[in-house]
């Protein structure tokens, strides 16, 4: 997956690498294209519409026919990778009999999946159709047997027959002169029994050194079959590399189907413009996580365009989260997938950047504010491409007048770009720039606040309470809505000392002033 999209640490820290940990290949082939899964850019915007098309064929027929999509699956744990033995045969180099045995192996494998495929209408998926290999098939099973063993055949050969029938002769020659040789031995006879017994030695001898030469001939014989053989395998390694590829194209797209199964995920409506809009959208890592622990996740619908979209909130909030899961969305629609939500509607990316906020370059020997602004600016050095930029708790890493200042510039300097940026802050006056939609968590402003500190007084797990009555949706709050500050009251509810909270509640007063 290339970096200038989305680098190995964003595709970790929006939780892309634990959704493809999830996706279950069964062959090599499929793991060939799991690991060279691309993303869809905007010129191939059709390719993806069509991509999801086919997931979308596979998953109805994955869930209405579950038999036969079991047998589909048993013959795909049965395929194994013959790639090195074709790329040997491309060399000029001459395979072997288990080479030429696990290639008619495979070629059978083939042959029966392409069959059961064609039996499936609801399967006429052009990527995934396998060639007729019948005539390669014929090739190594020259007696048509059907059994998938191999070994080098007489009928390759009249050459070879003849030699393995005189090899044939004389072992059975040899065979009765030892066995008269035993006679002799055991008989009790004069010295003319012992000259018999040399003629039989002789003759023994002679048949041996015939034998051997049969023996070299019939090597010889059997080098130059698997020689042919082998080139004729080379000459057909466009269509059975043509049938790995589509096979690898099922295994990989069973995958893909399975998983918007196991994730109650829907197909998203892909489109040609900066815009990310879902509904009850659903961070998959983080719910499998709160469903271990017993508790619920809140699904969130956003509604995102090109310009800048600023989210507000405490802390505990959600507001990471959401920041995630959008990134989280746009890459898995972007590489094929169905994403989690009840309805999605996707735009196209050159890139996703994502920033945490409290990343530290080592490396580089930068601080965290230091480190967070190196990634803007080369982020910002790419405007005029479409991107997807999400900021979480931007300009965190200084204080707070000069941090302010910084984070009002690049919200104004983004505003004009052509990305779709997404920004989580606690600097008030940042959600006001004119033009800039602001989002704000519900949090805890609809919730009886006495009656959530009496829970919080009988029970000493306060964080899994406060979770429980903190609302993660968002909600666009618009121009001269007094937003809430429910720091103060997180901090209170999370044991912080009331001396110290009514200090920070006149702070606040003095300032609001």
């Amino acid at each position: 997956m290339s970096n200038d999209w989305i680098n190995p640490q964003i595709k970790k820290e929006i939780g892309l690498v634990e959704v493809l940990d999830k996706l279950v290949v069964i062959s090599q082939y499929g793991m060939s294209k799991k690991l060279g899964l691309k993303p869809f850019l905007q010129e191939k915007i059709q390719c993806l519409i069509q991509e999801l098309d086919d997931v979308s064929i596979v998953k109805s027929f994955m869930e209405n026919s579950p038999q036969i999509c079991n047998n589909i699956i048993r013959l795909l744990k049965e395929i194994k990778d013959i790639r090195g033995s074709l790329e040997r045969a491309l060399r000029n180099e001459i395979l072997n009999e288990v080479e030429f045995f696990e290639i008619k192996n495979q070629l059978m494998l083939m042959a029966e999946l392409r069959r059961l495929l064609l039996r499936e209408e609801e399967l006429s998926i052009e990527k995934i159709k396998l060639i007729n290999i019948d005539d390669i098939i014929k090739l190594l099973d020259p007696e048509e047997t059907g059994m998938r063993t191999f070994y080098i055949y007489d009928k390759y050969s009249t050459l070879l027959t003849e030699l393995r029938d005189n090899i044939a002769r004389i072992e059975k020659q040899m065979w009765i002169e030892k066995k008269k040789s035993k006679r002799s031995k055991r008989s009790l006879q004069s010295c003319l029994d012992e000259s018999s017994n040399n003629a039989q030695n002789e003759s023994l001898e002679v048949l041996m050194m015939e034998l051997e030469n049969l023996k070299i001939k019939e090597e010889e014989e059997e080098l130059r079959i698997r020689e042919w053989l082998s080139l004729d395998i080379k000459n057909n390694n466009k269509v059975i590399l043509q049938n790995i590829n589509a096979i690898g194209e099922l295994d990989f797209m069973l995958a893909k189907a399975r998983l918007a199964i196991e994730t109650r995920s829907v197909k998203p409506n892909i489109v040609n413009k900066g815009q990310v809009t879902f509904v009850d959208g659903r961070h998959i890592p983080l719910e499998n996580y709160l469903k271990e622990k017993g508790t619920a996740y809140t699904p969130i619908y956003i509604e995102l365009d090109e310009g800048v979209t600023v989210i507000t909130g405490a802390n505990m909030g959600g507001k990471t989260v959401s920041l995630k899961l959008v990134g989280l969305i746009v890459a898995m629609a972007q590489l094929g997938f169905y994403v989690p939500a009840k309805k999605a509607t996707v735009g196209l990316f050159d890139f996703i950047y994502f920033s945490s906020g409290d990343q530290q370059s080592i490396q580089s020997g930068l601080s965290t504010f230091g480190g967070e602004i190196h990634g803007l600016s080369k982020v910002l050095n790419r405007n005029g491409e479409k991107g997807l930029v999400l900021i979480d708790e931007l300009a965190r890493g200084t204080n707070p007048i000069e941090g302010y200042g910084i984070s009002k510039g690049i919200i104004t300097y983004l505003k004009k770009s052509t990305f779709v940026s997404l920004i989580t802050t606690h600097f008030d006056g940042l959600s006001n720039i004119e033009g800039i939609k602001h989002l704000q968590v519900v949090g805890l402003k609809n919730i009886d606040i006495n009656s959530l500190k009496a829970h919080i007084q009988k029970q000493d797990c306060r964080n899994q309470i406060l979770e429980k009555y903190m609302d993660y949706r968002l909600e666009e709050i618009k121009e001269g809505t007094k937003v809430p500050k429910d720091a103060i009251l997180v901090a209170g509810l999370m044991g912080l000392n009331e001396e110290i909270l009514d200090i920070a509640k006149r702070a606040v007063e003095e300032v609001d002033r």
